[in-house]
């Protein structure tokens, strides 16, 4: 009883060193005409939550120039390939923003097929688009039926 002190383990500094990498780090590999290049960043910012926004803000020529991206943790171990869950996530990050992306980020989401969000307005506009495609195919239909 009373207010005794409990002394507990003292980490070594290999425990403290495996705590300080024990997370989840993310590495983006771009890819150039001429080149591939890894961004520089922090560990800080080496997250999904910092790559997502990244994406989003199409940092770094992303995700037009987007490789490959990888996960890995050094503690556990871990690495692996994670374009698609990446993906997944900054779709899911449009619409909780209610924002529509921008457009080299919305032909990336769609080569993954991911759901990201569309306002009125750019439904609107593809709407139009689409439209005015089918009637310029008319119109060259009638021309070589014509010609």
């Amino acid at each position: 009883m009373g207010n005794g002190i409990q002394i507990g383990h003292r980490p070594t500094q290999a425990e403290m060193t495996a705590a300080k990498y024990d997370r989840d780090f993310y590495v983006v590999f771009l890819k150039y005409p001429d080149c591939f290049a890894i961004p520089e960043t922090s560990m800080q910012s080496a997250t999904l939550e910092q790559l997502v926004d990244d994406i989003i803000g199409t940092e770094m020529d992303m995700p037009q120039c987007i490789d490959s991206i990888v996960h890995f943790n050094p503690v556990s171990g871990i690495s692996r390939i994670v374009d698609r869950e990446v993906a997944d996530a900054v779709a899911e990050r449009t619409h909780e923003l209610r924002k529509t992306p921008h457009e080299s980020v919305i032909d990336w989401l769609e080569q993954w097929r991911c759901d990201f969000y569309e306002s009125d307005e750019y439904l609107n506009q593809r709407a139009q688009e689409h439209v005015e495609g089918l009637a310029d195919y008319r119109r060259d239909l009638r021309m070589m039926a014509a010609g």
